[in-house]
């Protein structure tokens, strides 16, 4: 087991997180995960040639909420995830995994924050 891993098993069981596993694989990984809007607007807009407007337009859905998505703003709810799927051809769990990922790497690194911050010793 890493030493990173250690020391947040250790936070862990100091707050007394009950319930909450840590395996070492959650923290394997050093590489960020991106937002699930940025990734829309990599691999599909651009490539695509779509503009922000013209996919709120397909969808149905307000530029705002495109835009918010985009830059990392908004969430990819189960609604959005099923617009999505059905307009480029994907599965909704194809959306919903990105966000799930990018929502687990949001917290672990916040959980690794307040180990960094917060001194038992």
């Amino acid at each position: 087991m890493s030493r990173e891993v250690r020391k947040v098993l250790k936070t862990a069981q100091k707050k007394q997180l009950t319930g909450v596993k840590f395996s070492p694989r959650m923290t394997r990984s050093t590489r960020s995960a991106p937002h699930p809007g940025v990734f829309l607007e990599t691999q599909f807009l651009q490539p695509l040639a779509i503009s922000q407007a013209q996919l709120a337009k397909d969808l149905g859905i307000s530029r705002r909420r495109v835009n918010e998505l985009v830059v990392g703003k908004r969430s990819i709810t189960p609604d959005t995830a099923i617009k999505l799927s059905l307009y480029f051809d994907t599965d909704p769990e194809f959306w919903l995994i990105l966000q799930m990922r990018w929502d687990l790497r949001q917290a672990l690194e916040k959980l690794k924050d307040v180990s960094t911050e917060t001194s038992f010793f």
